[in-house]
């Protein structure tokens, strides 16, 4: 397991080139990969644990997208060439 988490940093290391992304992503993937190893290690409590930690993520995404309005994103349209859609 240690050396999977040692490749994605790798890869980490070299698809991004900001070093404070990079910080924040290895971060993010160690901590994933350290969540999983407690639940895996913890037979008797791991249904319990998985869910309270998947609560925790649903609820730090709701608090982070709150002020989001998602009505005022707009997807880009592509321009139509002349002619099309006419029959």
């Amino acid at each position: 397991m240690q050396l999977k988490l040692a490749i994605k940093l790798g890869q980490v290391r070299l698809s991004v080139r900001r070093l404070d992304l990079r910080r924040l992503s290895a971060g993010l993937l160690a901590g994933l990969y350290a969540v999983l190893y407690v639940l895996v290690r913890a037979e008797d409590t791991a249904l319990l644990m998985g869910s309270v930690a998947l609560f925790a993520l649903l609820a730090a995404v709701m608090v982070g997208t709150r002020r989001v309005d998602w009505y005022a994103v707009e997807v880009p349209t592509e321009p139509r060439a002349a002619g099309a859609g006419r029959t």
